[in-house]
């Protein structure tokens, strides 16, 4: 009893008043039913739907920081409203997005003042606003302890964070750098798209020799590591990832597919659609050329010389049609 009593004192300030009173009726009942009461406040604690329930969604057509949000609020069982905003794609090619370029919303100063940077995915809370997509799914999966999307430990937690760090300061910079030359988000030459190319292969294979012997990146389930990449990797799969590239990664497109047809993820964003064939690089549009149409003027006859004009003047006038008669 003594130590039950010590226990319970070291762990008063996580009961309310509630919970206080549950725990002294059993304090001299199995140590067991004072930790499962601790267990059941932590969790709790961790999933206060306050600090991380998303009332809107501040969104735009074809992102794919915004996919992930998505994702995740199937898997969580919530979901926000969403609001599509607009973004400036002049260089866009048509059949990638069509978005209204007079209009801008995310550079309005009703939506700066969410996110100063201008950007989506835009999560509107009770408390607040959260930006940045990765942050965003940390706060939802730290609520949701229950779906594991965040790993089963304080190891896995580490090895999650160390994927998505690898994903948004490598990976997805080299996925710009390709499928951004075939949409025209960065437009450049075949040598520079070439040499992007075989350094996204690099960041691939690092996958491929890790997925060799692991089904997911973290653990035996699906975590917001494995969200993220699903995501991200949706546009390259459309554009660039051809079926003669899909073969030298048989490890990472099997494991691709596996998550991208996952039912939360097909209810989201559907089927993946894959290249057959690589999409030609986007060329700029050239200024025309005005074609100037200079008008051809008839020579000018030279002009005379006064002393021509007067003998000219001076000379008789024939009579054509006599002059005729009389040759008749």
């Amino acid at each position: 009893v003594n130590t039950q009593q010590i226990l319970f004192k070291q762990n008063e300030s996580k009961f309310d008043s509630i919970e206080k009173f549950a725990v002294s009726e059993v304090i001299s009942s199995d140590i067991t039913k004072i930790s499962n009461l601790i267990k059941i406040r932590n969790r709790n604690l961790l999933k206060d739907p306050k600090m991380v329930e998303i009332q809107k969604l501040f969104v735009h057509a074809g992102c794919p920081h915004c996919w992930k949000i998505l994702i995740i609020s199937e898997f969580i069982g919530k979901t926000g409203d969403l609001e599509f905003l607009t973004w400036e794609r002049k260089f866009f090619r048509p059949r990638i997005i069509i978005i209204n370029p007079f209009f801008l919303e995310l550079k309005q100063p009703e939506y700066l003042a969410k996110n100063p940077n201008g950007k989506v995915p835009a999560a509107q809370t009770p408390k607040g606003t959260l930006y940045e997509s990765h942050a965003i799914m940390r706060a939802l999966a730290r609520a949701h302890p229950d779906q594991k999307l965040y790993g089963k430990n304080s190891f896995e937690q580490g090895k999650v964070d160390q994927w998505l760090d690898w994903l948004s300061g490598d990976l997805m910079p080299a996925f710009v750098a390709t499928y951004g030359a075939i949409t025209g988000y960065k437009p450049v030459d075949e040598k520079t798209f070439n040499e992007n190319l075989e350094n996204l292969k690099k960041k691939l294979q690092i996958l491929e020799d890790h997925l060799s012997h692991n089904k997911f990146l973290v653990g035996d389930g699906v975590t917001i590591a494995d969200i993220s990449l699903a995501a991200t990797a949706r546009a390259p799969a459309a554009t660039v990832f051809d079926n003669e590239f899909r073969k030298n990664f048989p490890n990472f497109f099997n494991y691709f597919h596996a998550v991208s047809t996952l039912p939360q993820v097909l209810k989201s964003l559907g089927r993946v659609r894959y290249a057959e064939k690589r999409w030609p690089l986007y060329v700029p549009p050239q200024p025309k050329k005005e074609e100037k149409k200079a008008a051809e003027k008839p020579a000018a006859k030279p002009k005379k010389k006064d002393d021509e004009e007067e003998e000219e003047e001076q000379k008789p006038k024939v009579d054509e049609a006599k002059v005729e008669l009389e040759s008749l």
